[in-house]
């Protein structure tokens, strides 16, 4: 995802995921939001993740080496089923 210049600006990206029994968001930090945090359906669920570069702990650089997040998604059934997805934070040029 790319910081923009213009706090007014934002940068977003869609996640997909399919897990049987539905899926859940853990761990995101304050400054990445979620369009949902959980998703019931057995068939692929749309995440669309949202940098919020006025957060009080939004990343100030240098790019990208400490601007990163990790979060985990979990299956809503059974939580020991989980992937960690980490998201990178670049300068937009």
């Amino acid at each position: 995802m790319q910081k923009q210049a213009n706090a007014g600006t934002t940068s977003s990206m869609k996640l997909t995921v399919t897990a049987k029994g539905g899926s859940r968001i853990v761990g995101l930090p304050a400054w990445l939001k979620a369009d949902k945090t959980e998703g019931h359906s057995t068939e692929a669920i749309d995440y669309t993740l949202t940098l919020d570069q006025n957060a009080k702990d939004f990343p100030t650089g240098p790019f990208p080496a400490n601007a990163e997040a990790t979060f985990e998604i979990q299956n809503l059934s059974d939580a020991a089923k989980k992937v960690t997805v980490t998201v990178n934070v670049t300068e937009a040029p």
